[in-house]
């Protein structure tokens, strides 16, 4: 396996313990009637299962699993920075749409949609980078 598929499925299992920990806090919470302000995570929690684990997960196998340039062995991926760029604007995406509640209630509203903004356009940017570098390596079915 790759070194940046160990990197993006290492962190995807990262962000499904945090997701599942966060989500144990809020269905405790709930069950138990204490902490009501805890549900503004809840679409933190959303963002660490969906983003952080799914996505990152499938985008970590794909990139180990899709076929290589070559018949020759070794690195023959084709050049890794754009998939190297997509781990680093998909993560920082993810943690300014995670930060996003907290500002919300801690801080200001308007900081809060600014970093909601930020997070959202940085995963799509990460989601074009990927899929950029990974197209050309899908091969045609019929030929």
């Amino acid at each position: 396996m790759p070194t940046l598929s160990r990197w993006l499925v290492r962190t995807s299992f990262l962000y499904l313990a945090a997701g599942f920990g966060l989500g144990d806090l809020i269905l405790t919470a709930k069950g138990l009637g204490i902490l009501p302000g805890i549900w503004v995570w809840l679409p933190a929690h959303v963002f660490l299962v969906l983003f952080g684990w799914i996505i990152q997960f499938t985008m970590g196998v794909a990139y180990w699993i899709l076929p290589r340039w070559g018949v020759t062995e070794g690195r023959n991926r084709g050049n890794d920075t754009l998939p190297r760029l997509s781990y680093v604007n998909f993560n920082v995406g993810l943690l300014c749409l995670l930060l996003a509640p907290w500002l919300a209630s801690a801080w200001s509203k308007p900081a809060a949609a600014w970093f909601n903004a930020v997070g959202g356009t940085l995963l799509v940017l990460a989601v074009a980078l990927f899929l950029t570098h990974a197209w050309p390596r899908i091969k045609p079915f019929l030929t």
